[in-house]
C-alpha cells in the first residue's frame, strides 16, 4: 500500500519531482532547499511511523531500525523516479519499482527464506 501511494503521488503529481530535481541541478536559495529537506524530512518520518506501527504489530521484522527501512524505502523508489524525470516518462518506473518491492518485502519478512 505504501509503495502503491508513493508511486500514484509521482504518476499524478510529476511537478513534484520536477521540483526536487531542479533544486539539486539548479543553483537555487537557500530557503528552497530548507523547505525541500523539511518536506522530505517529514516524509521519511510518516514512512518510518508506519513501519514503526508494523513492527511493533509483529507485521514484520524488528531486526533494523524503522529510520533505516524509511531510508531503504526512499532509496527504492528515488532512482526510478529520477530516471523516468531523465526519459520524459518513457522509462519503466512502476516495473522497476515492483522489482525492487520484493526485496524490500524480503527484508522486512520476520522469515527470511528466498525471495
Amino acid at each position: 500500500m505504501l509503495l502503491q501511494r508513493h508511486v500514484k503521488l509521482v504518476r499524478h503529481k510529476p511537478g513534484i519531482a520536477r521540483y526536487v530535481f531542479s533544486t539539486a541541478a539548479l543553483p537555487c536559495g537557500k530557503e528552497r532547499k530548507i523547505a525541500l529537506f523539511g518536506g522530505v524530512q517529514a516524509y521519511l518520518h510518516e514512512v518510518e511511523n508506519i513501519i514503526a506501527t508494523a513492527q511493533h504489530k509483529g507485521m514484520i521484522t524488528s531486526d533494523y531500525t524503522s529510520s533505516s527501512l524509511a531510508h531503504m524505502f526512499l532509496g527504492l523508489v528515488q532512482p526510478a523516479i529520477f530516471l523516468n524525470q531523465l526519459g520524459d516518462g518513457n522509462y519503466p518506473m512502476e516495473d522497476r519499482v515492483k522489482e525492487g518491492w520484493k526485496m524490500f518485502k524480503h527484508t522486512l519478512s520476520k522469515n527470511q527464506e528466498g525471495l
